[in-house]
């Protein structure tokens, strides 16, 4: 595999990858049937340094890891959500997943890059003797999850680098000029092609990275830094030589800044190291950085943006932010165009959007880690308000027509969900834009979630409810069923039936036709809904009713099974997730629960 095509993120912290699979619930040994439990992992957003230089810290261009347990090595591939910051990892094409064999404690490694042969052995530490281009500087990182024990529970791994990150940030004194300034490490080992000599990474003003083997270059004594200045025939070199032990001794995952001082006659140099990948230590002055931000061109992008915290570079259409944490977007919204705005295309950074009273979009672009590249496009907000015609605003006027319907809860396609898993030309424009909240629960009563004593296939996620948004795949599931097909539904308690799935799909509210329809959410598209800043407050506003929440009721029921006997439900008085009994089976079980449907758009 070519490593360089893959991200070799340099601002790639420690990140917890979880591992999600169809689980029993008990904790003690309990062994699995062979071949019905294949486990897959779920990997979270990669976070990264706030230097311009550094690689967007995503999971776009990652295709595959090495995934060992035991004595065998697999390929597993990389799924990404629409906008990389979340991936799921399953076996790849042609491969035979692992399987969980019993609850009990397993032994897992993983790695990447790796090379792609019947072993699939972990390579060495080569890095790259140019790292002047951010190609090379990606293909120098390597990471690892070391061998460790994983829950069945609560599986994780973690991950660090098996390289150091050894920053150097240059000031000028004495006159000197920095322009051309060029910083190489010396007598380093592990090389590409065999050298000792490593080109860094030039990022904003006048830092320098590079992506080292770890090693202790004070014993014996050498020549660690070479600072170059000028060119041609007034080129000088400058040399840094560690004396103490604790000056360069380079530890994988962790990062080495020097700030230098350039005089005419000497290096003064300030050490500091780090115990995490991306934290900079407390002596010296690393350089604020700042990031780039790519505005779309085209006739149909709204004219007088106006920025703050961000400066136009020359005429151009690019744009760079003046702190690097945060920078704002305002302009008049075009009539017929509230359902756009500035979504991120490219980048990693916080997106809300805010409605002014004079007719203008505020956007806020916070906890910037990379450039940005905006496009103008169709952007739906957590908590605007939904249509019966596909529509959606940041405001609601009482009265108005279409009617709203419902508010939505989550912007973009949730994990575990993609265009794919609903029928071909559902939504406009192609992609998944959002989920909605009814307004009303969907029956006035409660009752029971489906048969009791019987697992439905696919449904059972145990733990990985805090993620997966599946509802509309577990109600198709049911929907398939025969029992679901029996018509008394006037009987919440009948064995027959699968009573808060009916209820979901057939609340009486008609939905959009670029909709999903109506559905039963999954445990985890219940847990977004309840966490939620102000949602009774735009229920109630939009003429809708909150979540019952009284100490002894407000039970909702989810899509998401625990197992045979009991499915999971949210409780919106503060208590949280729990799980009843499906059905009453004839004997005194039941516990029923309520129903508010959702879709997704």
């Amino acid at each position: 595999m070519n490593k360089s095509n893959l991200i070799q993120s340099a601002c790639l912290s420690l990140f917890a990858l979880f591992v999600a699979s169809c689980t029993a619930d008990d904790d003690h040994g309990t062994a699995l049937p062979p071949g019905e439990y294949p486990i897959t992992f779920t990997a979270g957003s990669l976070q990264c340094l706030q230097t311009r230089s550094t690689a967007d810290g995503n999971w776009d261009g990652v295709t595959s890891v090495a995934v060992k347990i035991g004595g065998e090595t697999k390929t597993y591939k990389v799924a990404t959500g629409g906008d990389y910051k979340t991936a799921t990892l399953t076996a790849a094409e042609g491969i035979i997943p692992f399987y969980w064999q019993s609850t009990n404690n397993i032994s897992v490694e993983a790695w990447y890059p790796f090379t792609a042969d019947a072993t699939l052995t972990k390579p060495d530490v080569t890095v790259q003797a140019d790292q002047s281009t951010e190609a090379n500087y990606r293909a120098s990182d390597y990471i690892e999850a070391e061998p460790q024990n994983v829950s069945f529970r609560n599986p994780s791994l973690t991950f660090t680098h098996r390289t150091a990150k050894v920053i150097v940030n240059l000031t000028a004194a004495d006159g000197i000029d920095l322009n051309n300034a060029q910083v190489t490490f010396l007598n380093q080992t592990q090389v590409s092609g065999g050298g000792t000599e490593v080109t860094s990474l030039k990022g904003s003003g006048n830092t320098y990275t590079a992506l080292l083997a770890p090693q202790q270059m004070q014993a014996p004594v050498k020549q660690f830094i070479k600072v170059t200045v000028g060119t041609g025939d007034a080129a000088r070199d400058y040399f840094y030589t560690p004396t103490q032990t604790s000056d360069a001794n380079l530890q994988a995952s962790k990062q080495h800044t020097y700030n230098i001082t350039v005089k005419k006659t000497k290096l003064e140099v300030t050490a500091g190291t780090s115990n995490s990948w991306t934290d900079v230590p407390s002596n010296g002055d690393a350089q604020a950085p700042k990031f780039r931000v790519t505005l779309p061109t085209g006739n149909d992008v709204p004219t007088g943006l106006t920025f703050t915290d961000a400066t136009q570079i020359a005429s151009s259409n690019v744009y760079e932010t003046q702190t690097g944490n945060s920078f704002t977007l305002t302009y008049t919204v075009p009539q017929d165009e509230s359902m756009k705005g500035f979504p991120v295309l490219k980048g990693l950074c916080d997106v809300k959007r805010t409605a002014a009273t004079d007719g203008k979009y505020v956007f806020t672009y916070s906890n910037i880690r990379s450039d940005l590249w905006l496009e103008y496009a169709t952007y739906a907000e957590v908590g605007d308000y939904y249509y019966s015609d596909g529509t959606w605003s940041p405001t609601y006027t009482s009265g108005t027509s279409p009617a709203c319907i419902g508010i939505v809860f989550k912007s973009g396609a949730g994990i575990g969900d993609a265009v794919g898993n609903y029928p071909k030309n559902t939504f406009t424009d192609g992609i998944i834009h959002g989920y909605v909240v009814a307004l009303q629960d969907a029956n006035s009563n409660a009752g029971a979630w489906g048969i009791r004593l019987t697992d439905v296939q696919n449904l059972a996620n145990e733990k990985s409810y805090v993620n997966k948004y599946n509802g509309y795949s577990n109600t198709k599931v049911v929907q398939a069923l025969s029992q679901y097909s029996t018509t008394n539904v006037s009987n919440p308690t009948d064995n027959g039936q699968y009573w808060a799935f009916k209820v979901a799909s057939e609340y009486t509210v008609i939905a959009p036709v670029n909709s999903s329809g109506w559905y039963l959410p999954s445990i985890g598209q219940l847990w977004d809904i309840y966490n939620m800043q102000n949602l009774g407050t735009s229920l109630t506003d939009a003429g809708g009713a909150d979540f019952i929440k009284a100490s002894n009721d407000g039970r909702y029921w989810s899509s998401t099974e625990m197992h045979g006997y009991d499915a999971w439900y949210y409780q919106f008085n503060g208590s949280g997730v729990g799980a009843y009994a499906k059905s009453n089976d004839g004997g005194n079980f039941l516990r029923a629960s309520y129903v508010r449907a959702i879709l997704t758009f």
